[in-house]
């Protein structure tokens, strides 16, 4: 069994550099002489999900990356799209929250082609789904709100 304090031990010098988040999970596990069972329980995080994850069958949660960083750097795996923001989401609710007080909710859930309620309910804590992402991408790069 490989104790939380051995993992924050281990260096890697390894760039990860494939093409996709799973890939790149997979690839620092590896590089680390991980199995997913290890990775899996330093993180409290079922073995199941984590293979999903490295298998691109699962997205990844908020819950899911604040447990990941227990073992890997998650700056040099979450490098782009819907990963990328999930890292980045408290700075994404701190614009949003600037953007709310300029515009008002319902304003803003026009602009950004939601109901004012789901960014009420962003703000209050829940994380934006990576379907509701995938639709408003385009809106949050051009109105600046991706971090």
């Amino acid at each position: 069994m490989v104790l939380k304090s051995e993992v924050k031990a281990i260096n890697t010098n390894t760039h990860l550099t494939e093409e996709n988040f799973s890939t790149r999970l997979r690839q620092a596990r590896i590089d680390k002489g991980l199995m997913i069972k290890e990775v899996a329980e330093i993180c409290d995080i079922d073995k199941n999900s984590l293979s999903g994850l490295e298998l691109g069958k699962y997205t990844l949660t908020k819950n899911n990356l604040e447990a990941l960083e227990k073992v890997f750097d998650m700056s040099l795996i979450c490098t782009e799209g819907y990963e990328y923001f999930i890292l980045h989401y408290d700075e994404f609710i701190k614009k949003l929250i600037d953007f709310k007080i300029k515009y008002g909710y319902k304003n803003l859930g026009k602009i950004l082609g939601v109901h004012y309620r789901t960014i009420e309910s962003w703000i209050n804590g829940k994380v934006i789904k990576i379907k509701t992402y995938s639709k408003i991408k385009n809106k949050l790069e051009h109105y600046n709100l991706i971090p």
